[in-house]
């Protein structure tokens, strides 16, 4: 079992950025499609819309957010990195239960 068949288990911090910089990225372009000065827009305005657009399109955002990490050498690492230093702090834990291998086969 690959750490990418469960990202959001594995490394979801590595997650949430990526779809945190995508969403905002998009409020930002379509605010300024009309001709909005993003200067002129507060910040939590921004970050505002973006939380409501992640409700709206939350599956599409996380599924690209999670075919980068897979795609991208560097995120990879990082998302390899994250689900080791999880999995270290879930069996310190529980040490009676093992690692996750073992609690996916006694699950």
């Amino acid at each position: 079992m690959s750490i990418h068949d469960a990202p959001l288990t594995n490394y979801p911090s590595l997650i949430a950025t990526p779809v945190r910089q995508r969403t905002i990225k998009i409020i930002k372009r379509e605010l300024k499609a009309p001709g909005v000065e993003l200067g002129q827009v507060p910040s939590c305005y921004i970050r505002a819309l973006a939380a409501a657009y992640f409700e709206s399109h939350r599956a599409e955002l996380i599924r690209v957010a999670c075919d980068t990490v897979r795609t991208a050498e560097r995120l990879r690492q990082l998302a390899e990195s994250e689900a080791r230093r999880r999995e270290k702090a879930w069996a310190d834990r529980h040490p009676r239960q093992g690692t996750t291998a073992s609690r996916l086969l006694c699950a």
